[in-house]
């Protein structure tokens, strides 16, 4: 137990530190399908020097810290398996500057990557890694997520410039510059990133921008076997056709996401594509014109928007429900205070009766989902 580090956090922040159940349990598990784990504490910092405070009395109550983003991550990366404190970073969810010319902002970890683009629509630019689900950059950053545009845009280790963190022992360092490229020193910056909290908690971040794409077009294409579909992908990329997303798709993956949307995707190998740029550049890249080498044979491609953005949308948290329902005893998410959470359960193959059921249970999750305003 950690009583001694709890009551001297209690009296640096107040009524910023939560021993509630709800909060606990919130905080105690994510999208991942382990059991919850939840910490002793949770604190709720407004600024970089609260942090370095709080790890600095952690430290030396020997007190495990836990950083919490959006708790959108699938791998237990905030389960208090040592018990301890987890810091929430929700409060610290500022845009601190946007840099135009530079192409670049600085933000705190708090903030989504949804809200960063909202905010960024004016400028013309956008933050282009794309996980699937609105994670916290802090998150994005810990982890080094990638996504569905990494074929193009690259994951977080190719989008991050420069860092704000604060060590275990309340020290506060930044790593790299706004520079695009430097030679001198250690690449701290590589360090942190995908250090899942275990060297520092990130605090601030500079981050690079893309420019808004004038149009885009999706499609999905069928293949026979896995071997088509991995071969296509190779030449399409020796061809240089500039794919903005190519996402694949087993037959198993195309069931999960058949029982959870309802759609009627035939249970084969596929696709996923998009191509970004000018209108013309567009019609283009998808015909394979612009290539300097002979384009790959393709399946007919579908382009159809709706299908693509439901494989876009489900990357992570409803696409984690569709593989859900693809399991024995699986039932519908309870309710907690930062919003609806998995319950434990065991994979199982699919079959066509716990698909059926179990399609009906995540249309309704869904739909739970939309009037909580999750």
């Amino acid at each position: 137990m950690n009583d001694a580090a709890i009551s001297a956090l209690e009296a640096m922040l107040g009524d910023r530190v939560s021993r509630s159940k709800s909060d606990l349990e919130a905080h105690g598990g994510s999208e991942t399908h382990f059991a919850l784990c939840p910490p002793e504490a949770v604190v709720y910092p407004h600024s970089t020097e609260e942090v370095s405070a709080i790890l600095r009395l952690c430290n030396a109550h020997g007190c495990p810290v836990i950083g919490f983003g959006a708790g959108t991550s699938l791998e237990g990366h905030t389960s208090a398996v040592s018990g301890g404190i987890s810091v929430d970073f929700s409060r610290m969810n500022k845009l601190i500057e946007v840099r135009p010319a530079d192409m670049q902002a600085v933000v705190q970890p708090g903030l989504t990557r949804e809200e960063l683009n909202r905010e960024l629509r004016a400028t013309g630019l956008f933050f282009s890694v794309d996980p699937g689900a609105n994670a916290a950059m802090g998150g994005m950053a810990a982890t080094r997520a990638s996504g569905t545009t990494a074929v193009r845009y690259g994951t977080m280790k190719d989008n991050v410039l420069a860092l704000e963190v604060v060590l275990a022992d309340g020290r506060v360092i930044r790593t790299g510059s706004g520079a695009r490229k430097s030679s001198s020193g250690y690449d701290l910056t590589a360090l942190m990133l995908g250090s899942e909290g275990t060297l520092g908690l990130i605090t601030e971040l500079t981050v690079r921008l893309h420019g808004q794409p004038e149009a885009t077009s999706a499609g999905v294409c069928a293949f026979d076997t896995i071997e088509d579909a991995v071969s296509t992908v190779s030449a399409v990329m020796q061809a240089g056709v500039p794919m903005a997303r190519m996402e694949f798709l087993d037959a198993d993956v195309v069931r999960a996401v058949n029982a959870y949307s309802g759609s009627d995707i035939p249970e084969r190998p596929h696709l996923f594509v998009e191509f970004q740029g000018s209108e013309s550049g567009v019609a283009e890249d998808a015909g394979g014109k612009r290539s300097k080498k002979p384009a790959p044979t393709l399946p007919p491609l579908r382009f159809r928007g709706r299908l693509w953005a439901m494989w876009a949308t489900g990357i992570s948290t409803p696409f984690y429900w569709s593989n859900a329902a693809m399991r024995r005893n699986w039932r519908r998410p309870r309710k907690s205070a930062r919003g609806w959470r998995n319950a434990p359960c065991d994979w199982a193959a699919p079959s066509p009766a716990n698909t059926a059921s179990a399609s009906a249970s995540a249309l309704t999750w869904r739909r739970n989902m939309a009037r909580a305003g999750s």
